[in-house]
Protein backbone atom coordinates (compact mmCIF):
# COMPACT_ATOMS: atom_id res chain seq x y z
CA UNK A 1 0.00 0.00 0.00
CA UNK A 2 2.44 2.11 0.72
CA UNK A 3 3.38 2.78 -3.21
CA UNK A 4 -0.07 4.48 -3.41
CA UNK A 5 1.11 7.60 -2.73
CA UNK A 6 4.72 7.63 -4.07
CA UNK A 7 3.79 9.19 -7.66
CA UNK A 8 3.01 11.97 -6.21
CA UNK A 9 6.54 12.89 -5.08
CA UNK A 10 7.66 11.62 -8.41
CA UNK A 11 10.00 14.24 -9.47
CA UNK A 12 9.57 14.09 -13.32
CA UNK A 13 5.44 14.45 -12.09
CA UNK A 14 6.71 17.39 -10.17
CA UNK A 15 8.80 19.06 -12.38
CA UNK A 16 5.67 19.33 -15.23
CA UNK A 17 3.50 20.30 -12.26
CA UNK A 18 4.90 23.99 -11.95
CA UNK A 19 1.72 25.26 -10.25
CA UNK A 20 1.11 21.80 -8.06
CA UNK A 21 -2.28 21.56 -8.74
CA UNK A 22 -2.00 17.75 -10.11
CA UNK A 23 -0.37 17.33 -6.87
CA UNK A 24 -3.32 18.50 -4.85
CA UNK A 25 -5.98 16.73 -6.80
CA UNK A 26 -4.19 13.36 -6.88
CA UNK A 27 -3.84 13.87 -2.97
CA UNK A 28 -7.41 14.49 -2.64
CA UNK A 29 -8.63 11.54 -5.25
CA UNK A 30 -5.96 8.97 -3.41
CA UNK A 31 -7.47 10.57 0.30
CA UNK A 32 -11.23 9.71 -1.14
CA UNK A 33 -10.02 6.47 -2.09
CA UNK A 34 -8.34 5.52 1.23
CA UNK A 35 -11.21 6.87 3.29
CA UNK A 36 -13.42 4.70 1.13
CA UNK A 37 -11.60 1.60 2.07
CA UNK A 38 -11.07 2.60 5.67
CA UNK A 39 -14.48 2.98 6.29
CA UNK A 40 -15.56 -0.29 4.54
CA UNK A 41 -13.01 -2.44 6.67
CA UNK A 42 -14.60 -1.06 9.77
CA UNK A 43 -18.14 -1.77 8.66
CA UNK A 44 -16.60 -5.35 7.84
CA UNK A 45 -15.44 -5.74 11.36
CA UNK A 46 -18.32 -4.48 13.01
CA UNK A 47 -20.52 -6.82 10.89
CA UNK A 48 -18.73 -9.74 11.76
CA UNK A 49 -18.15 -8.58 15.24
CA UNK A 50 -22.33 -8.92 14.71
CA UNK A 51 -22.25 -12.40 13.38
CA UNK A 52 -19.66 -13.65 16.02
CA UNK A 53 -22.53 -12.34 18.70
CA UNK A 54 -25.61 -13.59 16.62
CA UNK A 55 -24.25 -17.41 16.52
CA UNK A 56 -22.69 -17.14 19.89
CA UNK A 57 -24.34 -20.73 20.64
CA UNK A 58 -22.28 -22.06 17.15
CA UNK A 59 -19.18 -24.43 16.87
CA UNK A 60 -16.26 -23.06 18.10
CA UNK A 61 -14.69 -23.97 14.83
CA UNK A 62 -16.96 -21.45 13.32
CA UNK A 63 -16.20 -18.72 16.03
CA UNK A 64 -12.08 -19.65 15.62
CA UNK A 65 -12.66 -18.83 12.03
CA UNK A 66 -15.04 -15.49 12.28
CA UNK A 67 -12.48 -14.25 14.97
CA UNK A 68 -9.55 -15.39 12.28
CA UNK A 69 -11.78 -12.51 10.35
CA UNK A 70 -11.88 -9.79 12.27
CA UNK A 71 -8.25 -9.78 13.24
CA UNK A 72 -7.46 -9.54 9.58
CA UNK A 73 -10.00 -6.87 8.81
CA UNK A 74 -8.46 -5.37 12.03
CA UNK A 75 -5.30 -5.35 10.32
CA UNK A 76 -6.51 -3.98 6.81
CA UNK A 77 -8.16 -1.49 9.33
CA UNK A 78 -4.95 -0.28 10.31
CA UNK A 79 -2.74 -0.46 6.97
CA UNK A 80 -5.59 1.73 5.69
CA UNK A 81 -5.42 4.50 8.68
CA UNK A 82 -0.89 4.28 8.24
CA UNK A 83 -1.84 4.67 4.38
CA UNK A 84 -4.06 8.01 5.36
CA UNK A 85 -1.35 9.13 7.64
CA UNK A 86 1.60 8.45 4.99
CA UNK A 87 -0.59 10.56 2.69
CA UNK A 88 -0.96 13.34 5.33
CA UNK A 89 2.94 13.64 5.34
CA UNK A 90 2.85 13.90 1.45
CA UNK A 91 1.16 16.79 1.68
CA UNK A 92 2.22 18.20 4.22
CA UNK A 93 5.89 18.11 1.17
CA UNK A 94 3.26 19.19 -1.36
CA UNK A 95 2.13 22.69 0.80
CA UNK A 96 5.72 23.23 2.46
CA UNK A 97 6.86 23.23 -1.78
CA UNK A 98 3.69 25.20 -2.74
CA UNK A 99 4.31 27.97 0.67
CA UNK A 100 8.17 28.52 -0.76
CA UNK A 101 7.99 28.62 -4.45
CA UNK A 102 11.30 30.11 -4.45
CA UNK A 103 13.07 28.46 -1.91
CA UNK A 104 13.31 25.00 -3.57
CA UNK A 105 14.18 23.84 -6.81
CA UNK A 106 14.96 20.38 -8.89
CA UNK A 107 18.04 19.45 -9.87
CA UNK A 108 19.67 16.12 -11.42
CA UNK A 109 16.73 14.20 -10.38
CA UNK A 110 15.69 15.97 -6.64
CA UNK A 111 14.27 18.31 -4.66
CA UNK A 112 17.28 21.13 -3.82
CA UNK A 113 16.01 23.73 -0.99
CA UNK A 114 18.08 26.81 -0.56
CA UNK A 115 17.65 27.08 3.16
CA UNK A 116 19.07 24.09 5.51
CA UNK A 117 15.68 24.64 7.58
CA UNK A 118 13.59 23.96 4.53
CA UNK A 119 15.88 20.70 3.89
CA UNK A 120 15.78 19.59 7.34
CA UNK A 121 12.07 19.81 7.35
CA UNK A 122 11.67 17.90 4.26
CA UNK A 123 14.00 15.28 5.57
CA UNK A 124 11.91 15.18 9.03
CA UNK A 125 8.49 14.64 7.02
CA UNK A 126 10.45 11.52 4.66
CA UNK A 127 12.03 10.19 8.08
CA UNK A 128 8.29 10.14 9.40
CA UNK A 129 6.83 8.75 6.45
CA UNK A 130 9.81 5.67 6.43
CA UNK A 131 8.58 5.20 9.58
CA UNK A 132 4.47 4.67 8.32
CA UNK A 133 6.23 2.13 5.76
CA UNK A 134 8.08 0.12 7.95
CA UNK A 135 4.96 0.09 10.38
CA UNK A 136 3.18 -1.09 7.27
CA UNK A 137 5.46 -3.29 6.36
CA UNK A 138 5.41 -4.77 9.42
CA UNK A 139 1.72 -5.23 9.72
CA UNK A 140 1.84 -6.81 6.08
CA UNK A 141 4.56 -9.19 7.55
CA UNK A 142 1.70 -10.33 10.66
CA UNK A 143 -0.91 -10.82 8.51
CA UNK A 144 1.37 -13.68 5.95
Amino acid sequence: MESGWYSILDISRLQNDTDLVESYAIIQDTKSAILNHLLQTQQQVHELEQQLYDNEASAVMEDSYIDAQILHSQQQNEMWKAELSALQEVRSIIEMLDANRDGWTIQDGAIVFYSNADKQRFEDIVTRIQVIADHQRMLTESVN
